[in-house]
C-alpha cells in the first residue's frame, strides 16, 4: 500500500469494471458470503478518499462480497461530527437494502491483508482496525474501537447506534465501547497479524478540533446512551448521487450547540478550556440571581432547557433527476432540499471525474 500517486475516478472505474452504480458489487456466479454496506464519513477529505477507493474495491472483490460504498458528507463548515455522520449513514443505507454487517470506515485507513473479512461477528461487534502503522501495529489500549467497526443491523441498534453530541476530535470511539457493554455484548476483533491498516498521513483538520467536551460527555454515557443515538438523530439530506465508484450523500446534521459557548470573549483566549462547571460558577457570579418564581417547574439546570429534537429525518420537500448521460455527472442524482435553504452549501466537492 503506498501514497505516492492519486488515482482518478477514470483509473478506479477502469480497474473495477464490474463495479455498478453507487458504488454496488455481487459476485459472479456465486452466493456471497456477506452483504456489506461500507459507511464513509467525509469532509475536505479528497484524496484520501481516492486512495481509499482505489485499494478497497479490489480488495472487498477478493473477499467475493456483495457490497455498496456510502460517502456521508457533512455540508457546511460547522465543527464535524464522526459518529452522527456514521448514523446518518447507516439509516440511508439501510433504506436501500437489508444490508448484513455494517463497516463504519475512517477515509484514511487503508486494510493491507486479505484475511481481515469484511464480515460481521454474529454475537458481538467487532472492532477491526486492531493495527494501524500510527500505533506501531498494535492495539493502543484495550478498550480502543476507532478506526474501522463492524457491526450488524441488529447489534447497531441494541446500542441505539452511535452518540450525537460529539462535536470534534475524539470521545465518541469510546462512548461507543462503553455502549457495547452496558448492551450486554463485548468486543471481537481478529487477529493483531491480521487487523492491519495504513494511515494516509495529513495534517489536523480545520472544523475537526479536539473536542474539549469530551470528557464531561464520556462521563455521562452510562445514563444517556438510551437517549442519544439512533432514537434521537435528526437531520436534513441534501442530496443523494449515485457515482459510478460510490453513493454520495450530502447531508445537514446541524450545529454544534456549545460552539457559540465555546468561544473565549475578548481577551479571555486562554480560557477557552476551562471546565464547564468553572464557567457556570463564573456566570452565576457575574449575572445577578434570578426570581426563582421565573425558574417555573424546570428548576436551576446547568444545561439550557431545548424541545425535544424531532425522531428521524426532518421532512424536507425535494425533487429526483435523472443527470443526462453527457453532462459529466456520472450517475444518477437524487437532491431533497428544506425550502429556504440553499442546496449549494456546502455541497461536496468528493473527487470530480478529470479533476486529477
Amino acid at each position: 500500500v503506498t501514497f505516492s500517486r492519486v488515482p482518478t475516478l477514470e483509473q478506479i472505474q477502469a480497474k473495477n469494471p464490474a463495479v455498478r452504480e453507487g458504488g454496488r458489487y455481487q459476485p459472479p456466479g456465486c452466493e456471497p458470503r456477506s452483504r456489506t454496506a461500507v459507511i464513509i464519513p467525509h469532509r475536505n477529505r479528497e484524496t484520501h478518499l481516492g486512495h481509499l477507493l482505489y485499494y478497497l474495491h479490489p480488495f472487498l472483490q477478493r473477499q467475493q462480497l456483495q457490497y455498496g460504498i456510502y460517502v456521508v458528507h457533512q455540508a457546511g463548515n460547522s465543527t464535524f461530527n464522526r459518529a452522527k455522520l456514521l448514523n446518518v449513514g447507516v439509516k440511508e443505507a439501510l433504506k436501500d437494502e437489508e444490508w448484513d454487517c455494517l463497516f463504519l470506515h475512517d477515509v484514511d485507513l487503508i486494510p493491507e491483508n486479505d484475511h481481515n473479512l469484511y464480515t460481521c461477528d454474529p454475537w458481538n461487534p467487532k472492532h477491526v482496525s486492531v493495527a494501524m502503522n500510527k500505533f506501531g501495529y498494535s492495539l493502543p489500549y484495550p478498550q480502543y474501537f476507532g478506526g474501522v467497526s463492524a457491526l450488524t443491523p441488529d447489534q447497531y441498534m441494541k446500542i441505539n447506534g452511535f452518540p450525537n453530541e460529539y462535536w470534534g476530535w475524539g470521545g465518541e470511539d469510546d462512548d461507543i465501547a462503553t455502549r457495547v457493554r452496558l448492551a450486554g455484548m463485548k468486543i471481537a476483533r481478529p487477529p493483531v497479524s491480521i487487523g492491519h491498516y495504513k494511515m494516509v498521513k495529513h495534517k489536523s483538520d480545520k472544523g475537526n478540533e479536539e473536542n474539549p467536551h469530551r470528557f464531561d460527555l464520556l462521563i455521562r454515557t452510562q445514563r444517556m446512551w438510551t437517549q442519544d443515538g439512533m432514537n434521537s438523530l435528526s437531520y436534513v439530506l441534501l442530496a443523494k448521487l449515485l457515482h459510478p465508484l460510490y453513493t454520495n450523500l450530502t447531508v445537514d446534521i446541524g450545529t454544534d450547540p456549545r460552539a457559540a459557548r465555546r468561544a473565549p470573549a475578548p481577551g479571555h483566549e486562554g480560557q477557552r478550556h476551562r471546565s464547564s462547571t468553572s464557567l457556570f460558577r463564573e456566570e452565576m457570579l457575574r449575572k445577578p440571581p434570578r426570581d426563582p418564581a421565573a425558574w417555573g417547574d424546570r428548576g436551576l439546570s446547568l444545561t439550557p432547557h431545548r424541545p425535544p429534537a424531532p425522531n428521524g429525518t426532518q421532512a424536507a420537500p425535494g425533487i429526483t433527476q435523472r443527470s443526462p448521460k453527457g453532462n459529466g455527472d456520472g450517475g444518477t442524482k437524487v437532491v431533497v432540499r428544506d425550502e429556504g435553504m440553499a442546496a449549494a452549501r456546502g455541497a461536496n466537492r468528493s473527487l470530480a471525474q478529470g479533476s486529477r
